[in-house]
């Protein structure tokens, strides 16, 4: 049985260290493709604030990855236009 350390995602970490399951759901799932999703909180010079909002907009999920804005900027998904 394995147990994969999983780096940082912006699309997927959150703060503090996660258990992801099969297919990266933050779950405690265990079996092979089980893992730890490392928090962003280990990335250098990064602020709680920052992450916070950004898990706002992720929650949101107004936007899909690649999506447009309309301003007809395009989008990786959680990034919003200042238009």
């Amino acid at each position: 049985m394995g147990f994969a350390i999983r780096p940082p995602d912006v699309n997927a970490s959150r703060w503090e260290y996660t258990v992801e399951g099969a297919g990266g759901a933050a779950l405690g799932a265990e079996g092979p493709s089980a893992g730890m999703r490392v928090g962003l909180c280990q990335l250098r010079d990064i602020r709680r604030p920052f992450v916070d909002r950004l898990l706002e907009e992720r929650a949101r999920g107004d936007r899909s990855p690649g999506s447009t804005t309309s301003c007809g900027a395009r989008t990786p998904g959680w990034w919003t236009c200042a238009c």
